[in-house]
């Protein structure tokens, strides 16, 4: 309990910049180390620890955030069961789904009502951008275990890591080429993926960027502004 009292009074201090820095990291993770035991386990746990901290930063309420924290537990339970072997049927995918729709949804919702220049809300911004990327690489897994060889891979059958990096490589419109979406679910999502990923850009992050802007930018006030000569309208022309 102490440790998640740290926890909780560190995401009040740093909220989204250290929200993003857990995801970031979490999604690094297998990448940099291999499918070892040891990095399934961390990852599951720092994903865990963001949804949690989204639900606080989100400024959920009250009875809601138990209710949030509690689906959170359930899903990482499901999470750990599965990693061990047993059979969860697409109850783990559900789950998954389920929780990564709904951060994403509290991420926008908050945004969209706060809205405020400041670089917390920026980081944010960023925080749910990687995570709508997250939230498309999970859907992508979906559709190739659903149609296999829905996506096509230079070295072999797609895993979770390549569909993470297609999925940035997506919303960002790089579009290196060397993973293809074959299928056509998987080309039509990848297309929405594009439009949504610019879209979001150019509404949500260009908005606080803006407001950002303006609240740093400084401002001039009337004794800055040289002295008027209250008698020169009363002077006649010359």
């Amino acid at each position: 309990m102490t440790v998640l009292k740290r926890y909780h009074a560190a995401v009040a201090r740093r909220r989204w910049s250290l929200l993003l820095v857990l995801l970031v990291v979490s999604m690094l993770l297998e990448p940099a180390f291999g499918k070892a035991n040891w990095v399934e386990t961390l990852t599951l746990c720092l994903l865990a620890l963001t949804f949690i901290g989204t639900i606080q930063s989100a400024n959920v309420a009250g009875q809601k955030q138990v209710v949030g924290n509690f689906i959170v537990v359930i899903w990482f339970l499901t999470s750990m069961v599965d990693r061990f072997g047993f059979d969860t049927g697409s109850l783990l995918a559900v789950e998954t789904a389920f929780l990564l729709g709904g951060t994403l949804w509290l991420v926008f919702t908050y945004l969209m009502r706060e809205r405020a220049g400041s670089f917390d809300s920026l980081m944010g911004a960023v925080f749910g951008y990687v995570l709508l990327a997250l939230v498309w690489s999970v859907l992508y897994l979906h559709i190739e275990n659903l149609r296999p060889g829905a996506f096509a891979l230079r070295d072999g059958p797609a895993e979770h890591g390549q569909l993470v990096y297609f999925s940035l490589v997506t919303i960002t419109t790089l579009g290196y080429g060397d993973i293809l979406p074959v299928d056509p679910l998987a080309r039509i999502c990848a297309g929405f993926e594009a439009a949504v990923g610019t879209l979001y850009v150019a509404v949500l992050i260009g908005s606080i960027v803006g407001a950002f802007g303006n609240s740093v930018r400084p401002r001039h006030t009337s004794s800055s502004r040289p002295p008027s000569d209250p008698g020169a309208s009363e002077r006649p022309d010359s």
